[in-house]
């Protein structure tokens, strides 16, 4: 650990990687720039298939993360990067990275249910609280969707306490579902994990890093604004910054300042 680092604290350490990630961007920009390109392209190619192409962006995103870290260490070890290079994480460790993206969908997938069932569920605890007017009223009141519950006050009342209940609850598990993805990638490309137990080293590095992490936020947050600012033609550089400073986290937060240079068939 060199002195600069030794005196960031963990919540400038979180900056830091983002700030890290515009060096390796700005040594290769056209690299970077047309992978962002080739990322947007392939994502919103499969979004517009019914029904499936959710799922097949679910399975992809870890896929093209897998490319950016393989590729981010080319760079550090002077390799040329070429054009194939970005098809890295469909040449290695594929099977790993499509399991992340499945194990992701199908936690988001528990997520809805849970909240689906949760919301029913509070229909009928605030029809119940209705029963005085009359079973009639109640039937209607489900029939209805909800719209006679949430007419009384005491409807409105529980509609309103488990719906902000249940939204915090969502939003608190999407959050560890993204924890658990987010270095995911990395870790089976670069430390040779399988797929669910890089994801549950994934969450176990988030938690127990927490102000690391909350810097972090906040400057990808600023990126986004950013992004933003330019309305949206900074996405080509974003995405890859992005991508980039999950890298550069990794390498902090695994103790790898220079993974191996993966052994590639062109090399």
């Amino acid at each position: 650990m060199t002195n600069d680092e030794s005196q960031r604290t963990p919540f400038q350490e979180g900056v830091y990687w983002v700030a890290s990630s515009w060096d390796l961007f700005a040594t290769k920009p056209g690299f970077w720039i047309l992978f962002g390109l080739v990322s947007i392209v392939l994502t919103a190619g499969v979004s517009i298939i019914p029904i499936a192409g959710s799922i097949i962006g679910f399975i992809i995103s870890p896929v093209l993360s897998g490319g950016y870290a393989l590729s981010a260490t080319l760079q550090e070890h002077g390799r040329e990067l070429k054009f194939s290079h970005f098809f890295l994480g469909f040449q290695q460790r594929f099977d790993q990275l499509v399991m992340i993206g499945a194990f992701k969908f199908l936690l988001t997938l528990g997520i809805l249910v849970i909240a689906a069932t949760l919301t029913a569920g509070a229909m009928i605890l605030a029809g119940v609280m209705n029963l005085s007017t009359s079973s009639s009223g109640f039937l209607e009141s489900l029939n209805s969707g909800g719209s006679r519950i949430a007419s009384t006050p005491e409807g409105t009342s529980v509609m309103i306490v488990l719906g902000c209940i249940l939204l915090a609850s969502c939003l608190l598990l999407g959050v560890f579902v993204t924890m658990m993805g987010w270095f995911a990638p990395a870790l089976v490309v670069l430390k040779d994990m399988q797929a669910w137990p890089a994801m549950k080293e994934s969450l176990r590095a988030c938690l127990n890093h927490g102000a690391s992490m909350f810097g972090y936020g906040m400057a990808l947050f600023g990126v986004g604004i950013l992004t933003l600012t330019t309305l949206g033609a900074g996405l080509l550089i974003a995405l890859p910054m992005v991508q980039l400073s999950v890298y550069s986290a990794y390498k902090s937060l695994f103790s790898q300042r220079k993974p191996p240079a993966p052994a590639l068939a062109d090399a």
